[in-house]
């Protein structure tokens, strides 16, 4: 049995304390060193990862998949010819999986291969026929990874039977990139045509934005459930960090990414605290009395000229040409297959005539998918959130609020991505597959047990109950 088996809450302490070193260091370097400073810690952090991988490999994923986003600016600094370093943390994390699941059959193995396999099948096609093959491996390897986060819990034998760890875990990662976000603001933070932004370790703020609405809706769950109530101190300092979360997401300035969570909130409200409905009403008037939220807010409707060489339009109507524009390229030969993995990155300056030359992204993920993969992506893509959503849904055993925070993030995923780039934000979607493996993990362990109850151990890590307050 591995030390990971056997001292679980102390691996999780491990993980955090390792995490917030790891990405304190990177973090620093990241924004201090060029690429020469990159390659040359290249060689040392590669054989401290084996060296962890031989020791014990499924400590080594979960420390992986935690640090993701704090490591990223020094991934950018990382250049081995075309290869980068998020690229060779991409294919290490696969690897390792794939190890994972040689080694450790599980029950829910299969199910999960069924639900994932055909937008897999239907990318890996895609980027066979990418026009650029190089660029279409590389996105497709990137997409897989989700995947083996996602499988990560069957095999991390503390997640696979609850849920609270791994919300831990993605809570407490959370650190270094919630603390650095202050350092980013003080330096200016995104370059931005709009507003002042902030993207903390994350290339771009719409990508923080949506990690920070993962984390805050995790910490809220924290603070509504738990098995055993947190002491005063911890509750007043989760509290606290929450509500430094919200700052910091309004300072994103990513409308998008307040929607879904104000929606979230009415939702929570309606099914199960009331109060929460006035708390919404209050903060939406206290945030609208703020100039930089008001002004962010109510140019939605007002023509912005920036980034558009000379044509009046603001960021809703930009991206309505962008999208009648790739509607009005793609040939019907092509709906069916779609163009190639990346296709519409690459094409953009053809068909976009706002573009300047420049490569832009779908900022939307269904009609990605369709000038991509075509109706067979799409039909893949249904598949994949209808099959976890049934899932997940469908679980009888583990307590109410924990299925909704799960199918609340699913939700939001599908809400921002009718106008956000969701596919192409790594880091985020990590998480986010993390967290729903997990509570997939769970669900297919509870459908096992046949809806009987138990008195075993492993039946009481699902029940988890709700404080209100």
């Amino acid at each position: 049995m591995s030390a990971f088996k056997r001292t679980a809450p102390e691996s999780l302490l491990l993980v955090t304390l390792a995490g917030i070193t790891i990405g304190a260091i990177t973090v620093g370097l990241g924004n201090w060193s060029g690429s020469g400073l990159g390659r040359l810690l290249l060689l040392p952090v590669s054989i401290a990862g084996l060296l962890l991988l031989a020791i014990n490999k499924e400590l080594c994923l979960l420390l992986l998949i935690l640090t993701r986003a704090p490591i990223d600016p020094l991934l950018e600094t990382i250049k081995l010819g075309p290869v980068g370093g998020g690229a060779i943390l991409n294919a290490l994390v696969i690897l390792i999986a794939a190890a994972c699941l040689t080694e450790q059959a599980k029950e829910n193995r299969w199910s999960s291969f069924a639900i994932w396999s055909p937008i897999l099948f239907v990318m890996m096609i895609s980027a066979a026929r990418a026009a650029e093959p190089l660029y279409g491996v590389r996105s497709f390897l990137s997409f897989l990874t989700n995947f083996a986060v996602f499988l990560a819990p069957s095999f991390l034998p503390r997640c696979r039977y609850d849920l609270n760890y791994s919300i831990k875990a993605i809570v407490l990662s959370s650190i270094i990139p919630v603390a650095y976000a202050f350092f980013d603001l003080y330096h200016g933070g995104y370059a931005n045509p709009e507003a002042e932004r902030i993207s903390s370790t994350f290339p771009h703020p719409n990508i923080f934005a949506f990690y920070l609405v993962l984390v805050i809706s995790l910490t809220f769950f924290t603070l509504k459930t738990n098995s055993k109530p947190l002491p005063g101190g911890s509750r007043v300092f989760l509290w606290g960090y929450l509500f430094v979360m919200l700052v910091e997401l309004a300072l994103t300035k990513t409308r998008s990414a307040w929607a879904v969570l104000f929606l979230t909130l009415i939702v929570y409200g309606c099914l199960f605290e009331k109060k929460y409905l006035l708390y919404s009403i209050v903060l939406t008037v206290v945030a609208m009395l703020i100039a930089p939220i008001q002004d962010r807010l109510l140019n939605l409707t007002d023509a912005k000229v920036f980034w558009n060489y000379g044509f009046a339009a603001n960021s809703y109507e930009w991206r309505q040409i962008l999208w009648e524009s790739a509607w009005n390229w793609m040939s019907l030969s092509n709906i069916v297959f779609g163009n190639g993995l990346g296709s519409f990155l690459k094409f953009s300056p053809t068909f976009f005539p706002l573009s300047g030359g420049i490569e832009f992204g779908a900022h939307n993920v269904y009609l990605q998918l369709l000038f991509e993969e075509g109706v067979i992506g799409v039909a893949s893509f249904i598949w994949l959130f209808g099959g976890l959503l049934l899932a997940i849904y469908r679980d009888r055993v583990t307590e109410k609020l924990a299925i909704f925070i799960v199918l609340a993030l699913l939700a939001q995923y599908l809400v921002a991505g009718y106008s956000d780039n969701m596919l192409d934000y790594l880091s985020f979607n990590w998480n986010l597959w993390f967290l729903c493996g997990t509570a997939y993990s769970i669900a297919s362990v509870n459908h096992s047990l046949d809806g009987t109850k138990s008195n075993s151990k492993t039946d009481t890590r699902f029940r988890i109950k709700l404080h209100r307050g």
